[in-house]
């Protein structure tokens, strides 16, 4: 009798969690969604961003730039003289379709990583503990992200 209650028990308590895990995954998958609209130039430019993407992500990427670039096209690019015709082509620096590294990003630190210099215009060091959820300049933190010792949320 006591096993029973227990695996009722334990069939309400999923029942009552699925719907928000279903939540969260459907709010993390539109918030990576919006993260790649709002970058696919640069996304879709550099073949080390577009490996980051499943095969149904870049598929999503690849109609969405299409869609974008067409209507632009038709909306505001017919419209302008020749020379100015252009849609996400970056200059000679490539520096067009690169997102700006230098903003504030949310992240969850993985590891204990001790004082960590993030601005190399001051000498203050600030400490990198596992769990933290930390708002801080993405440039100083990329290299942390690369080696997954720092999560973007």
């Amino acid at each position: 009798h006591a096993h029973a209650h227990a695996h009722a028990h334990a069939h309400t308590h999923l029942a009552t969690r699925q719907p928000r895990v279903k939540f969260s995954l459907a709010r993390y998958l539109r918030t990576r969604l919006l993260k790649v609209e709002s970058q696919v130039l640069h996304i879709l430019a550099s073949p080390e961003q577009k490996a980051k993407l499943s095969p149904a992500e870049l598929d999503y990427a690849e109609k969405y730039e299409r869609l974008v670039k067409e209507h632009f096209t038709h909306c505001v690019l017919d419209e302008l003289p020749e020379p100015f015709r252009k849609f996400g082509e970056a200059d000679d620096a490539g520096d067009a379709l690169r997102p700006n590294q230098d903003t504030y990003v949310f992240c969850r630190i993985k590891e204990d990583l001790g004082e960590v210099q993030l601005d190399h215009t001051m000498d203050s060091r600030t400490p990198l503990n596992a769990g933290d959820l930390q708002v801080l300049r993405y440039l100083p933190i990329q290299a942390l992200v690369e080696n997954d010792e720092v999560v973007l949320i």
